[in-house]
């Protein structure tokens, strides 16, 4: 078994994204994977310095790039609906408004409609 992970599994990132990486790419070849403990030390010297703040939304864009071309309609699905749900909402507040308060109330570009 480890041989083909070993044979399937290919690295593009550097960084820290790189579980992330083996972890898709295991699920995609149905390996088989289990966890385990580790003991890390961070009081060393020439230990990794990044910056978690920089480096968190780095591994978030890395594994959401990976997924616009793996997952297309996951990529786009979510971010469609969140926009598609907006703009109902923002329409059902200007349908609210112009019917309780008229065509005066949507701004000054309505003022010669009064």
């Amino acid at each position: 078994m480890e041989k083909k992970a070993i044979e399937n599994i290919n690295l593009n990132g550097t960084d820290m994204s790189a579980g992330s990486e083996i972890l898709i790419q295991a699920k995609d070849y149905k390996l088989k994977f289990t966890e385990v403990e580790i003991h890390c030390r961070y009081d060393l010297e020439d230990c990794s310095s990044e910056n978690p703040f920089i480096h968190g939304p780095r591994v978030l864009f890395r594994i959401l790039k990976d997924m616009e071309y793996r997952r297309p309609l996951y990529y786009f699905s979510v971010p469609g609906l969140i926009m598609t749900s907006t703009g109902f909402l923002m329409g059902l507040i200007f349908y609210r408004i112009f019917f309780r308060e008229g065509p005066c109330a949507l701004g000054q570009h309505s003022l010669w409609l009064c």
